[in-house]
């Protein structure tokens, strides 16, 4: 329970020894997380991209094979994500 009437708000429920993180440095490390994610999933996407139009691919191809190497890495990122979360 948070004690509301005090100048700081405590939890008071959390055991003694016990730390927990608040609750902006969460956001902080979800929000990074999924920053890196995209940067990472984008920079895959752009050299599959690349590489598809170096193959002598057409441009909407080349675009396709992109999005679908972006698509995958996020994907692939959020199934990680939940299988580590269920530990």
């Amino acid at each position: 329970m948070l004690n509301i009437l005090s100048d700081t708000l405590t939890d008071t429920t959390t055991p003694v020894g016990e730390r927990r993180l608040p609750m902006p440095i969460k956001a902080v490390v979800i929000g990074l997380g999924v920053a890196v994610t995209l940067i990472v999933a984008t920079m895959v996407g752009v050299a599959a991209g690349y590489l598809a139009r170096r193959d002598q691919a057409s441009i909407p191809s080349a675009i396709a094979r992109g999005a679908a190497a972006f698509s995958a890495t996020v994907t692939l990122v959020c199934v990680m994500t939940a299988a580590l979360a269920t530990l």
